[in-house]
């Protein structure tokens, strides 16, 4: 056999190694190699009945604990809730991350103080049914005043609230520390302003519900529009309202 068949065939040979190297190599990339950009996320984690929390980036979730009125922490590190247990309702404080949730005292509607060390809720746990504000940590709460819908002022120095008498409703306001609630307006669900000037708030006159302002210092409220629910924007510029 000449040297040059020799060559060709070694040629040849060394060709089909290299093509069948070449084919092998994008077989194992298809069967699952490194996973393609359009290939599927991971499912949510499971949730549960209850307070849960989702990580809107990934997609993923997790189930905390049962219960509802969940309120994040300022820091973001714990969530107020409100549970059923045994008959009675309780506040509770779980970390974001998981774990068994703390009993704060007996009653709803928990937010948090600016600074997060403590709660301002709805209780009758002292024996008298109003706004109570506790450590965020748990101990004994103090009454403040009777009333409904805790806010507190931006700088946690006051706490606004609405008190109903026979569905006659005002809005309040009273020092974070105890005193005498101060009144404002007739109306319900005030909300601060970022800048804690002011308090946009709820009317109901004359079978009209409409969105009102006023200063926090008190005075005379200023019609907005019809509707309810005012929330802030985080700017003040703005309201958030709902109308029917």
């Amino acid at each position: 056999m000449s040297r040059l068949l020799i060559g060709g065939i070694l040629i040849a040979v060394v060709i089909g190694v290299l093509v069948w190297l070449n084919v092998s190599d994008n077989d194992d990339q298809d069967d699952g190699g490194t996973a393609s950009p359009t290939s599927p996320t991971a499912p949510p984690a499971p949730t549960g009945p209850g307070v849960n929390v989702i990580d809107v980036d990934a997609g993923t979730s997790l189930y905390l604990t049962p219960g509802s009125e969940p309120a994040w922490s300022p820091d973001g590190s714990q969530l107020a809730f409100t549970d059923e247990e045994g008959g009675e309702t309780g506040v509770y404080v779980i970390d974001a991350a998981g774990g068994s949730g703390t009993f704060i005292t007996l009653g709803t509607e928990a937010v948090w103080s600016p600074d997060g060390s403590q709660l301002a809720l709805i209780s009758e746990e002292g024996g008298e049914t109003g706004v109570y504000v506790i450590d965020s940590t748990g101990g004994t709460g103090t009454f403040l005043t009777p009333g409904l819908g805790p806010a507190w002022s931006p700088d946690g120095s006051q706490v606004a609230f609405t008190v109903d008498a026979d569905g006659d409703t005002g809005v309040y306001v009273v020092d974070a520390g105890g005193g005498t609630g101060t009144f404002l307006s007739p109306g319900s669900g005030p909300a601060w302003s970022p800048d804690g000037s002011q308090l946009a708030f709820t009317v109901d006159e004359g079978g009209e519900t409409g969105v009102y302002l006023i200063d926090a210092s008190g005075g005379s409220g200023t019609f907005v529009i019809l509707g309810s629910g005012p929330v802030w924007s985080p700017d003040g510029s703005q309201l958030a309202f709902i109308q029917e």
